[in-house]
């Protein structure tokens, strides 16, 4: 049984050697962080102070403070890197610090003389380094308590999100400080100590980084989506996994504490372990248990190799997957950097330089693990490329289709306004029950893609119209596989299997039902400084709407999606959008969200709805409101077989003249290029004409959503009369584009190249 008396003597002296480390704490946290956040906060007043003359000294008072809460709020339930930094740092401090007589053989003669147990002086050391964190910590964050008290900054929140973030950071400390005691364990001297420290915090990172980096090099359907570096034994990531949950509203505090108490729990548990079978004639030596030696270097030569491989692929653009570069420089940084991290460890380990020619066999054990890892992506020995998930293990799945922002509208977000990443937000909302259309959907990816060399060829192929979505299956085992694959938007089976999913009801409340119901909560609760404004139209005439007609519209537009064809939308050009804005006044700033809903002429209800109220309309540009219409012929066909035949230095000539272009009279020919040709129509016969063809630039185009390809050889710029309405919204011109095959003859005629 140990002496209360005599451990307390013994704590006191260990203090004693520890004085410094104590100051430096000490001065971290009483000094530095609380007049930190004494700066900021009279920071935030002075370059704010700009509110009281805008609202009034005490409106604008009140803005800047719930402000300045609302920032402090931040800092100090955790998301301040600054604070991760400093307990990081204190903690690898601390642990080398406290046992760092065991890199002296006359310190461990004397330690051991002594008639203390082992076990005894372990935990004194070990509970002084939690005391340098834990008292001037808390004594540190009282203070700063303080501050924001004095400066009348202090909530009931904020008081308790800060003694949540302190006491999950407690565990972020003792983490980091066992995982520094352990490297102190396993090696001789203080450089190995922090090296191996560093190895302790970025080795999962950099394994983690390489394997997915070979399989975004080498697998086709490897998908970014819903993947992270981040290390999973890690104190730190735990707790900016914990953030970040958080911040969502997700978290559970609970579940962390067990994480990190468990990890920490089970490191310092090591780290005893060590300690008791750690060597006297350890002290000074490279590393503390000789066995560890090949075992350490080959697990450093291997992983360090591939991560060089991939660093070179980088500079010199080697990518299998689009036929780019060669792998010889890939693999001969690879083969170098085995060698040179083999034999720097050998020389680490004896202290001499003759140990360069040392333990050969262990370059030709990591030579060849990297060798046959490198074989294993690039020959996809694992099968990952072809693995389809089988329907009866799936659960539910998400799909996630190429943005369009067209189609999608701008953005996503919560009942507070809180901006969602679309991704995300999708992975949260969706849950696909048709698994076989998207098992099919995959198959046919990876049976087409043994067809094309690469991946340059499968979208340089005219006869197909390839796009690349994502899927994320959840498995039943709770566990997530993603595959990226790649359709065809030219083959019916695909547009038929991707009807089957897209006109699904999971998906459309994903994508468009859960968006609906937000912004329903949103008008519903009518908060303080929030506006909503609805607008009907497009990028030429827009008007407002009143909430009750986008509400009916809303409901017109949801009843209509759900029975319209995805493959039939796909053939049209939607005429008009609801778009609604949300604007919420924070003092500080505005923040505004958008959000757009594209209605098209199979949207039956839609379009009843639009007739009654005297919207609808059949085309894009009235005739009456046009001056005059100027269209611009590219010739690119020409332009580019000239090019690909002509004399280069002639070709350039021409093409370098400075003069400036002729944008208002008829020409045929454009001055600095000699392929653009321009006309203007002014007669009315032919501006009613053209008129009734002309569609605005962003109003659709060739793409995931849309069948339908504008004929890009020719732009259009409409003019409208000075009293126009269009004219006095907007700027007073538009851009406009043909569909291809809908170019009016006389129009080719007047703008085509003369020779």
């Amino acid at each position: 049984m140990i002496s209360k008396n005599s451990f307390w003597v013994s704590l006191k002296e260990n203090n004693k050697r520890r004085i410094w480390l104590w100051i430096l704490s000490a001065f971290t946290y009483l000094v530095v962080l609380p007049t930190v956040t004494a700066m900021f906060i009279s920071s935030y007043k002075t370059n704010n102070s700009y509110l009281i003359e805008q609202y009034g000294e005490s409106a604008g008072m009140e803005r800047i403070r719930q402000e300045t809460m609302n920032q402090l709020l931040q800092i100090f339930n955790g998301d301040n890197l600054l604070l991760l930094v400093i307990i990081s740092g204190v903690a690898i401090v601390s642990g080398i610090q406290g046992f760092s007589y065991l890199y002296h053989k006359n310190k461990i003669d004397f330690y051991q003389a002594a008639p203390v147990k082992q076990s005894r002086r372990f935990l004194t050391i070990w509970l002084n380094g939690v005391l340098v964190y834990l008292i001037p910590g808390f004594a540190g964050t009282v203070l700063c308590l303080l501050v924001m008290a004095g400066n009348q900054m202090l909530t009931a929140e904020i008081l308790q999100q800060t003694g949540i973030a302190f006491f999950l950071l407690l565990f972020v400390y003792l983490g980091c400080y066992h995982m520094t005691i352990l490297a102190v364990m396993l090696t001789g001297n203080v450089l190995i100590t922090c090296l191996g420290t560093g190895v302790f915090f970025l080795y999962e990172w950099m394994v983690r980084s390489v394997l997915s980096g070979y399989k975004l090099m080498f697998f086709p359907h490897y998908s970014t989506f819903n993947q992270s570096d981040m290390p999973y034994f890690s104190p730190i990531a735990m707790f900016i996994r914990y953030s970040e949950k958080r911040s969502e509203g997700q978290a559970g505090i609970l579940g962390t504490v067990l994480q990190l108490s468990l990890f920490s729990g089970i490191v310092l548990a090591l780290a005893y372990w060590c300690y008791r079978k750690r060597p006297a004639e350890a002290a000074g030596r490279a590393m503390a248990f000789k066995v560890t030696q090949p075992v350490i270097k080959i697990a450093l030569a291997i992983p360090a190799s591939l991560f060089a491989g991939l660093i070179v692929s980088n500079i010199v653009g080697y990518s299998p997957l689009w036929n780019s570069g060669s792998p010889g420089f890939p693999v001969f940084s690879m083969a170098i950097v085995v060698v040179v991290v083999c034999c720097l460890m050998q020389v680490v380990y004896e202290f001499d330089i003759r140990g360069i020619l040392h333990k050969k066999w262990h370059i030709l054990i990591s030579s060849a693990a990297a060798a046959l890892i490198f074989l294993v992506f690039s020959k996809d020995l694992t099968g990952y490329n072809s693995y389809v998930p089988k329907v009866d293990r799936v659960s539910s799945a998400v799909l996630i289709s190429p943005y369009e922002y067209s189609v999608y509208g701008d953005d996503y977000y919560d009942e507070n306004l809180k901006y969602e990443d679309r991704m995300e937000y999708l992975a949260d909302n969706m849950y696909l029950s048709d698994i076989g259309s998207l098992n099919k959907l995959l198959q046919k990816s990876i049976d087409s893609l043994g067809k094309y060399s690469d991946l340059s060829a499968l979208y340089e192929d005219e006869n197909a119209e390839w796009y690349c979505l994502n899927v994320m299956y959840r498995m039943g085992n709770h566990k997530t596989v993603q595959r990226e694959f790649y359709v065809n938007m030219k083959d019916q089976e695909t547009l038929d299997l991707l009807d089957r999913v897209i006109d699904s009801e999971e998906y459309i409340s994903a994508v468009y039902g859960k968006m609906m119901d937000t912004i329903y909560q949103i008008m519903e609760k009518h908060a303080d400084g929030i506006k909503l404004s609805y607008t009907y139209g497009n990028s030429i005439d827009a008007g407002k709407l009143s909430e009750e007609d986008a509400l009916t519209l809303m409901k017109c537009f949801m009843e209509d999606i759900r029975k319209t064809d995805f493959s039939e939308t796909r053939k049209e050009i939607s005429y008009g959008s609801l778009e609604i804005a949300v604007q919420q006044d924070n003092g500080f700033y505005t923040m505004n969200r958008h959000k757009e809903f594209r209605i098209y002429p199979s949207y039956e209800n839609c379009a009843a709805f639009l007739k009654e109220k005297g919207l609808y309309k059949e085309i894009f540009i009235d005739p009456d409101e046009v001056e005059k219409i100027q269209v611009i012929n590219y010739n690119w066909d020409k332009s580019n077989t000239d090019m690909a035949v002509a004399d280069t230095a002639v070709y350039t000539e021409s093409m370098t003249d400075s003069a400036e272009p002729v944008y208002y009279e008829d020409t045929y020919a454009y001055e600095g290029d000699p392929y653009m040709v321009r006309q203007t129509y002014s007669d009315r016969d032919k501006i009613e004409e053209i008129s009734q063809k002309l569609y605005p630039m962003d109003q659709g185009g060739a793409d995931f959503t849309s069948d339908v390809d504008f004929d890009t050889d020719y732009e259009v710029i409409v003019y409208f009369k000075p009293e126009s309405s269009i004219t006095a919204s907007y700027t007073g011109f538009v851009g406009c584009y043909f569909l291809k095959g809908e170019v009016p003859e006389y129009v080719q005629e007047d703008t085509a190249c003369q020779e």
